[in-house]
């Protein structure tokens, strides 16, 4: 495998990740926004 198609591979799988990542702290984010509303709601 030449370098640059490692590179463009070890990029791909890197955004992948990093997709990931972000996609997990916005679901935990919109979780943490619902539990909030719902303790203001209470108060």
């Amino acid at each position: 495998m030449s370098r640059s198609i490692k590179l463009l591979k070890y990029f791909v799988d890197s955004v992948g990740v990093n997709e990931e990542i972000i996609r997990g702290y916005v679901r935990h984010q919109e979780k943490k926004d619902r539990m909030e509303q719902q303790q203001l709601a209470l108060d």
